[in-house]
């Protein structure tokens, strides 16, 4: 049971793990920082390191369209990408495509947005409890990093109530076992 897991600091899209060597992958709220729409890099490494038969998850908000509609939109999405340093969203279906020729098989997009809109819904409340007690208690300064982490919550939440553009979803699929 020794050696089950292991934590290893590299880029993801790039690890020193051997192929065919994983039985499970996950990407939960990270999959977003890996370069490109379709998120090629990220899926292409996953697809090497997975056994086949071994299956992922990936967890995240995606665009589901290629134009974003609308200034308040366009401007949210851009200040979310520039405060989180997203290059971009993942397309969910140029993802979905990418799986697709990568040779996934039993794969399941479930657009997961009104399951983790209770969460969500606590933005407001934790971010004005946070700035209340840094305010009256606070001893850290307030860097440029914080303060996109306290906005960044609040433009998604904005994109969220878009859902013709946006959604958070639950990728699953596994790598098809070779004959």
């Amino acid at each position: 049971m020794e050696n089950r897991i292991q934590i290893l600091t590299e880029d993801y899209t790039a690890t020193s793990i051997s192929n065919n060597s994983v039985d499970h992958v996950m990407a939960i709220e990270s999959g977003c920082y890996a370069k490109g729409a379709d998120k090629a890099d990220l899926l292409a490494e996953i697809h090497r390191i997975l056994k086949p038969g071994g299956s992922f998850v990936i967890a995240d908000g995606f665009l589901k369209s290629k134009k974003r509609q609308g200034l308040v939109l366009r401007k949210a999405y851009e200040q979310l990408c520039r405060s989180w340093a997203l290059t971009e969203l993942g397309n969910i279906n140029e993802v979905l495509e990418k799986i697709d020729q990568l040779g996934f098989e039993n794969v399941n997009a479930q657009n997961i947005s009104w399951k983790v809109a209770p969460s969500v819904a606590h933005v407001p409340h934790t971010v004005i409890s946070f700035l209340m007690k840094q305010f009256f208690f606070g001893k850290d300064k307030m860097t440029k990093e914080r303060w996109d982490n306290l906005k960044s919550p609040l433009l998604t939440m904005v994109l969220g109530l878009h859902q013709r553009h946006f959604g958070y979803y639950l990728v699953k699929g596994q790598k098809r076992f070779v004959l």
